[in-house]
């Protein structure tokens, strides 16, 4: 049980962002488009989270295809180096699965409503699967862009299942002509007590270069942790 309370801990909405974001934790509603291939890549650390005191730096990937222009599939993976109370450092392969995502409406609309679908496995727990279900709504206007969002997550281990919440808030502001600025907020919303609760706020900075992008965030402890910053990337061909 402890090593299930551990893993829900680490639990992350990895599959949520790919394609062309100005935010760090929130999922991106610009879609990668029809026949195109993009491979995007994050890196994210949360440090001194929940009573496990847990730090952990996560580096993940996943390829991405346009299956057209309002559906979109991904294979993500996550690669997870961590430490926490009473637990020996452990660095290796965390979780690999699949994702599903459809926009509602064309891709030049200003406003933008995605639903999104993962099922992911975990290689540390081999009994457990993740599931997520996640929607986002995103609206563009001039140089501000805005976004709401929130994931349900499932994760079942033999007798046990775990849920949690991942509501997020976002704006951001076209500062020159590639690069953009804002601030978020983010958390994970434990529904039990496998694993602990944690909220953060903090400024974000994205730029966009051809046909590569790159979001950050660097996020402020509000509750459960001290910080939890992150940076995504990616190239489309």
């Amino acid at each position: 049980m402890r090593a299930f309370a551990v893993a829900c801990a680490l639990a992350v909405p990895s599959a949520a962002v790919a394609g062309p974001t100005p935010y760090g934790w929130l999922p991106a509603t610009e879609l990668t488009g029809a026949d195109r291939v993009e491979g995007a890549g994050w890196i994210y650390e949360r440090d001194d989270r929940g009573d496990l005191h847990e730090r952990a730096t996560v580096l993940g990937g996943a390829p991405t295809f346009g299956l057209t222009d309002r559906l979109e599939l991904r294979v993500p993976f996550e690669l997870v180096a961590r430490s926490a109370v009473e637990e020996l450092p452990h660095f290796g392969l965390a979780r690999f699965g699949g994702d599903l995502r459809y926009r509602f409406t064309r891709p030049t609309a200003g406003l933008a409503p995605v639903v999104r679908i993962a099922l992911i496995r975990d290689v540390e727990i081999r009994s457990l699967i993740r599931s997520e279900l996640g929607v986002a709504l995103g609206f563009s206007q001039g140089i501000v862009d805005v976004e709401a969002a929130g994931d349900f997550v499932v994760e079942v281990n033999r007798s046990s299942v775990h849920e949690e919440l991942h509501p997020g808030l976002g704006a951001s502001v076209r500062a020159t002509r590639a690069l953009r600025v804002g601030g978020e907020l983010y958390g994970e919303v434990s529904l039990d007590e496998l694993a602990s609760t944690w909220l953060a706020i903090g400024p974000n900075l994205s730029a966009r270069l051809g046909r590569s992008w790159f979001s950050s965030t660097f996020g402020i402890g509000l509750r459960g942790i001290t910080f939890a910053p992150r940076i995504n990337w990616g190239l489309s061909w």
